[in-house]
């Protein structure tokens, strides 16, 4: 592994070699530096979970490596760009096709999911590449409540957008605060369940940054099933059925958590989920 550039906010940028396609590719590396346990675990499941589950969302390959010299493990975080015609544009970009620096400076870049949607319709106009993203990014917020993510604010995702053909696709990169409380603790939830995220749903409800954990999180899930039943009936329906691949892979050679419990969680979460919000027919 040989570093190749600067200093990003969240790590070194290497250049890792993979023995089994025999070239070096670019990654970040990143050490565990929170008092979160088992961050770079999270990332690398994560990353399987999302890709079961999201079909046309990017999210990074992870590796975990070992950290020399502080004993604990580090991960890279390998390219999302497939190739140089490809822009990163992240959310907090977005917002300014519709906020003023000063708008969204008091409010804290606290989105309300609607707001979030137009600003990726004004960026990507009103066509089938519009509908496919509004889809994922409502699809995205409800993976985060069922896996716990803690930290899905508006720099944590955003749009890669093609040079050459004017197509979209969201990207999902940073996941290392997730799955809190599922890997080796009791399960960590208000009577209402686990959830968390920086999206506002109703104008009248002051949220705070801190985090969306328990009733406050659930209520967003809530307004996404009656705001969108479609969409949070059809990504359950999706979720119930590919569950299982996720749990063959995360199997994960010398991980030091128990994820029987983390299995165990996930199984309780969306019974809640379903439980709480999918109703009648569609049931």
């Amino acid at each position: 592994m040989e570093e190749v550039g600067g200093y990003p906010t969240w790590g070194e940028v290497f250049r890792y070699s993979n023995k089994e396609i025999g070239e070096p590719k670019p990654a970040l590396y990143k050490c565990h530096d929170y008092d979160y346990p088992y961050t770079a675990y999270c990332e690398k499941i994560w990353s399987i979970i999302g890709k079961i589950m999201l079909d046309d969302c990017r999210v990074p390959n992870i590796d975990i490596v070992g950290n020399e010299g502080k004993g604990r493990e580090g991960l890279l975080s390998y390219r999302l760009l497939r190739k140089q015609t490809e822009d990163l544009i992240d959310m907090h970009t977005l917002t300014y096709h519709k906020y003023s620096r000063e708008q969204l400076k008091a409010m804290q870049s606290h989105l309300y999911i609607e707001d979030l949607i137009e600003c990726v319709r004004l960026e990507v106009g009103d066509n089938d590449n519009f509908e496919r993203l509004k889809r994922d990014i409502i699809e995205t917020i409800i993976l985060d409540s069922i896996t716990n993510l803690a930290d899905r604010h508006d720099e944590n995702w955003g749009l890669i957008k093609s040079k050459e053909d004017k197509a979209y696709d969201i990207a999902l990169y940073d996941h290392a605060i997730s799955f809190v409380d599922m890997f080796t603790t009791d399960l960590g939830r208000s009577s209402e369940g686990w959830a968390q995220s920086y999206l506002k749903t109703v104008p009248q409800e002051k949220w705070t940054r801190q985090y969306l954990m328990g009733d406050m999180g659930n209520k967003l899930v809530g307004y996404i099933s009656e705001r969108y039943p479609n969409e949070f009936n059809e990504f359950m329906r999706k979720f119930n059925d590919r569950i299982g691949l996720f749990y063959q892979f995360i199997d994960t050679p010398g991980c030091p958590a128990d994820l029987k419990r983390i299995r165990s969680n996930i199984r309780e979460k969306r019974r809640l989920i379903e439980d709480k919000y999918i109703k009648g027919e569609e049931r």
